[in-house]
């Protein structure tokens, strides 16, 4: 059976979007490992299970249990993804070069919080009435506006992840088996993101992602000729802020007695100028990191300098929050 979610990255590559993603994970007292790897071949969930296995754990990664809608549906929903795919009406990045190479797969930056940075995370997201990612996410979101945008008050929307494993429990960890979830913000202070995590558990719900699956394997219906046209079609277009990658909490009993229990993981999406952020978070055995890349599309300055002040000012922000 073909793997049309790969296949775009397989597209895009050819066209110059590089689709390298790094996972970098540091044991306690050891240095960071870097594993570069095509996101054609795997995505975050897959190359975790990948890369313990091959160190003799096997885990069940932290799924929902899902149930995919009828076959019959399929046209439907794709046709539905065609008509709700975000379509911004302007280009909001003060500085845009959309023919800018792709950095390097490692240029991140990222925190490794402490129990208790971890354990404040989540109380702030709870006084916010917001789940821990879309509270980390939307901190960014008014921050990166500030810093990128040439108005901070226009629309962002940001691709959120979901995986499926939970309704293909047989899919090989090699193959990429994520929908996404659109999450718009509005506006920048606490009511309009309250509404905007309103729509999201709404959408989330209503199982729009399966809507994206559709998408993500509308290859089936106009095969390969036809996805690189639609790829042509959206090279040098920002449809959006960037992704947003929430990996869950890994606290397995079998994770928590082994010698992996000390590790943390930094992870970062290849990237595009069509979604020219990345940010990845992760909770493994009680220690979280957030990842922060961004492609030098949107970046006058070396792309690592804006990474590293997003995540400074995103920092200060928290610290400052009581």
């Amino acid at each position: 059976m073909t793997d049309w979610a790969s296949k775009w990255f397989e597209i895009r590559s050819d066209m110059g979007q590089s689709d390298l993603a790094t996972m970098m994970f540091q044991d306690r007292g050891k240095p960071l490992t870097k594993v570069h790897f095509h996101h054609r071949e795997a995505d975050g969930f897959g190359k975790i299970q990948s890369l313990i296995k091959s160190e003799g754990l096997e885990i069940t990664p932290p799924i929902r249990a899902l149930k995919p809608p009828p076959n019959y549906l399929n046209f439907y929903l794709l046709i539905k993804s065609l008509i709700i795919h975000p379509r911004l009406p302007h280009n909001p990045w003060k500085y845009y070069s959309s023919d800018k190479p792709a950095s390097l797969p490692d240029d991140v930056s990222y925190w490794i919080l402490s129990t208790n940075e971890n354990q404040k995370l989540k109380d702030l997201a709870k006084q916010k009435k917001l789940n821990l990612g879309f509270f980390i996410i939307s901190e960014f979101d008014r921050i990166i506006k500030k810093q990128l945008y040439r108005n901070p008050e226009d629309k962002s929307t940001w691709l959120s992840p979901v995986d499926l494993r939970g309704a293909f429990p047989e899919t090989k960890t090699s193959q990429n088996i994520v929908s996404f979830i659109v999450t718009d913000f509005k506006g920048n202070d606490d009511l309009d993101i309250q509404k905007s995590f309103e729509n999201y558990k709404k959408d989330l719900k209503a199982g729009l992602y399966w809507a994206y699956w559709q998408l993500a394997n509308i290859g089936q219906w106009i095969g390969i000729k036809g996805m690189k046209w639609l790829a042509q079609a959206g090279k040098n277009r920002s449809f959006w802020m960037g992704s947003f990658s929430d990996l869950g909490i890994w606290n397995q009993k079998n994770l928590i007695n082994s010698n992996l229990k000390n590790r943390a993981w930094i992870m970062a999406p290849p990237g595009s100028a069509s979604y020219p952020i990345g940010i990845t978070t992760i909770e493994w055995c009680e220690t979280r990191t957030i990842t922060i890349k961004v492609h030098p599309s949107i970046c006058k300055e070396h792309n690592l300098l804006v990474s590293d002040k997003i995540l400074s000012e995103f920092k200060k922000q928290i610290s400052n929050m009581s």
